[in-house]
């Protein structure tokens, strides 16, 4: 259980690394508990502050200059994910305990718990304008909650498995989804209706993601490959594939063309992430390495491969005293190294 540990703080202290020097010790280490894992590590919107999520049943708020601990606020099991609103001031946050539950981020203070009927919450994130808030999990619903009430709004149905990923579009009119059924779906934020179902992938979709400007959708699998879509159409656009695949270029893809095929990861893909400008993906595989590829293309750009076990997570942050020259200016790799879920690290 240690590596998962260490996993976790890398995550909260790797965005603090210097890019010119990212070989250099962090000036502080959150340390909460090495026997139990931390789900999410995750800054403010303004930078100041970082919520962590814990298999130990909790959540803190820690102070970005001085390593400070702010809150403890206890749940009553694994937290699973924590996420600040746009303007930072409330935290919402996903529970092993059927919840979702937010936040007062100055206090500490609980607001609302948001029940679900069972299965777990694994996702819960907010609306652009922080007025509402979309949870998931093992039962395969996705609920549209009121963020100022905590009533719930509406519920969205038609995936037949657990829900790993349920975020809204840039501008809240949608919301995507990715499950353990080998789908990811696009609904209508408003009405809950379904309007695209993004098929096709061989194993389980283990998140999905709008661009920044919300045209294209990135999903990543199970299944080694990662896949970007046309947001409106649900039309297939690349897929970033897996060294098991060896499909030639031009080949025809389930909803469209599909334009390039690139050998890639060996091993499940847990993430894809956009660039803040939305023309770069990166993907983070259980391989151990992490990949930044072309949106356009869907050529592959670089290869990280320095880690020793799966990566779980991976960004590119914007910025021009972040760049590294060795990727594509102005972009700066934060990743974060863990184990896979359910299995013992040596």
């Amino acid at each position: 259980m240690r590596r998962k540990w260490f996993f976790a703080v890398m995550i909260a202290t790797a965005l603090l690394l210097p890019a010119a020097a990212p070989a250099q010790k962090p000036g502080w280490v959150l340390r909460i508990d090495e026997e139990r894992a931390i789900n999410t590590a995750v800054f403010s919107p303004d930078g100041r502050k970082i919520v962590t999520a814990s298999d130990d049943h909790t959540i803190r708020i820690w102070d970005v200059a001085s390593g400070r601990l702010l809150h403890t606020m206890a749940d009553s099991d694994e937290v699973r994910s924590a996420v600040f609103s746009p303007d930072g001031r409330k935290i919402v946050t996903a529970s092993s305990d059927n919840t979702a539950r937010i936040w007062d981020t100055a206090s500490g203070k609980l607001l609302h718990i948001l029940p679900v009927d069972s299965g777990g919450v694994s996702t819960a994130a907010f609306s652009p304008n922080g007025r509402e808030i979309v949870t998931a999990g093992g039962d395969g619903t996705v609920r549209v909650w009121d963020t100022a009430s905590g009533k719930i709004l509406r519920t969205l149905s038609g995936h037949t498995d657990w829900i790993n990923a349920a975020e809204f579009s840039p501008d809240g009119k949608r919301i995507v989804t990715a499950s353990f059924d080998r789908t990811a779906r696009v609904w209508d934020a408003v009405s809950g209706k379904e309007l695209n179902i993004l098929g096709g992938d061989t194993g389980e979709v283990t998140s999905a993601l709008f661009s920044p400007d919300g045209k294209i959708i990135a999903t990543a699998s199970s299944d080694h490959t990662a896949r970007i879509w046309d947001a409106a159409s649900g039309k297939l656009l690349h897929i970033l594939p897996g060294n098991n695949d060896a499909s030639p270029s031009g080949s025809e893809g389930i909803l469209g063309e599909v334009k390039d095929i690139i050998l890639g990861h060996t091993g499940e893909v847990t993430s894809a992430v956009f660039s803040p400008d939305g023309r770069q993906i990166v993907t983070a595989s259980m391989d151990g390495t992490a990949r930044i590829w072309d949106v356009a293309s869907g050529n592959l750009l670089h290869n990280l491969s320095e880690h020793a076990d799966g990566v779980r997570t991976a960004s590119i942050r914007a910025g021009s005293r972040q760049c590294r020259r060795s990727l594509t200016c102005p972009a700066f790799l934060q990743a974060g190294l863990g184990s896979e879920p359910g299995r013992s690290a040596a």
